[in-house]
Parts: structure tokens; C-alpha cells; sequence
């Protein structure tokens, strides 16, 4: 019996040796350590030059040569990956905050090019807007389309079709009036909505509506 037992020992031995004796890659890659401090969550008012700055303090073993850096965003009811919008991969970031008016999650990455070790932080970003709190001002342009400017308690915000929409809207301009409680599909959220929005109509017969707290395209 004795004798059963000193082999199952010696067996068991063995196995951790040669568990011990492995040498993958993963077991040869010198680990260090990735220490972010805290990231401070902020408030900023969308689309009016507002810049989110941050300079985390990294506390690392890795040489500054051997560390990449990545700032991501994501809306908090977003169910896909935090990777899916990358803003910038540098160490101190200074983003310029052109965002709907909603709650946002930012986080800070740092990897170790070596063997890929990663650290994360995040902190909380809410948007708002000043669309709904001021004057709008329908213009022409040089190139003979529409624009539409805003002037609120904080000074003027220019061009906001181009800023939100990507473009003016094409032809000279006719008309802009508001709209109350207007039913329109929200198709970011899939969703019947009511809001108020600003529409604008064009001598080339271009219609577009959008909602006042975000700019967002109703019609």
C-alpha cells in the first residue's frame, strides 16, 4: 500500500513540475504595473468651442516609449463595446465637444506595447446644449445657401447646420418657424417622440426640422 502511495507522490510531483516548467509565451513576457489615477466627471455645453481636457497621472513600471494611449467614448445606453468609438490616442487629451445632449461614459487606456498588459479609467461626461435658450438667426451665404446662427447668453454660436448636419441646406433662404410638441420617429432611439423644433425652408424647396435641445433631424 505504501508503496501505491509513494508513486501517486511522485506522479503528482511530476505534473507540477512540468506545469511549472512551461514555457509559452505568455509565462517569458515580463508583466508590470499600469496605475491610473482618477479621472474628475465633468458637465460641458455641446457645440460652442467647449473642450474636455484631461492629464491623468500614470504611476507605471514600463517606460514611457512602451506605453500607447487611447480615449474612448460611448453613450451610457449604448450596448456595444466601449472600442466602437475611439476620439483620440494620445496621453492628455483636449477634445473639442460637438455631441446630442445626453449622459456619456469616457474612458482612459494605457497598454504596454510589450505584452499587451492594459489598464483602464473612466469618468462621466453630461452634454447639454443652449439651442433652445436664444435667438436664431436664418442667413445666406456666400455661396448662396442657407445657415442657421444662434446667439444666446453666452455669445454666438455660428453655422449650426454645417456644425450638426454637415452641410447648409441648399438654396437661398425663405422661411424658419418653430414648431411645438412635434411627433416625429427618434430614430436613434427608435422611438415615437414629441419635441419642439426649428424648421427651415429654402427657395430650392429644401425642408429640414430639427430638435431644438440637440439639433437633432426630425424631418
Amino acid at each position: 500500500m505504501k508503496k501505491y502511495i509513494i508513486l501517486s507522490v511522485l506522479f503528482t510531483l511530476f505534473g507540477l513540475v512540468s506545469c511549472y516548467d512551461d514555457d509559452s509565451s505568455l509565462g517569458t513576457k515580463k508583466i508590470g504595473d499600469i496605475t491610473i489615477g482618477t479621472l474628475e466627471d465633468a458637465s460641458i455645453i455641446s457645440y460652442s468651442g467647449n473642450k474636455l481636457i484631461r492629464e491623468p497621472e500614470i504611476e507605471t513600471t514600463y517606460p514611457d516609449d512602451q506605453l500607447t494611449y487611447a480615449w474612448y467614448i460611448y453613450k451610457e445606453d449604448q450596448d456595444k463595446g466601449f472600442r466602437t468609438n475611439k476620439i483620440d490616442s494620445v496621453k492628455n487629451l483636449s477634445y473639442e465637444v460637438n455631441l446630442p445632449a445626453g449622459s456619456y461614459t469616457i474612458i482612459f487606456e494605457a497598454t504596454a506595447t510589450e505584452n499587451g498588459y492594459a489598464a483602464t479609467a473612466e469618468m462621466k461626461l453630461a452634454v447639454s446644449t443652449t439651442f433652445s435658450q436664444g435667438f436664431y438667426i436664418l442667413k445666406e451665404t456666400a455661396d448662396g445657401n442657407t445657415e442657421l446662427d444662434v446667439y444666446t447668453q453666452n455669445g454666438l454660436v455660428p453655422d449650426l447646420l454645417a456644425m450638426t448636419q454637415g452641410e447648409a441646406l441648399p438654396g437661398s433662404p425663405r422661411n424658419l418657424s418653430v414648431g411645438y410638441s412635434q411627433a416625429f420617429i427618434d430614430t436613434e432611439e427608435n422611438k415615437m417622440v414629441n419635441a419642439n423644433t426649428v424648421c427651415i425652408t429654402t427657395e430650392s424647396d429644401k425642408l429640414i426640422c430639427l430638435r431644438t435641445v440637440d439639433m437633432l433631424k426630425a424631418f
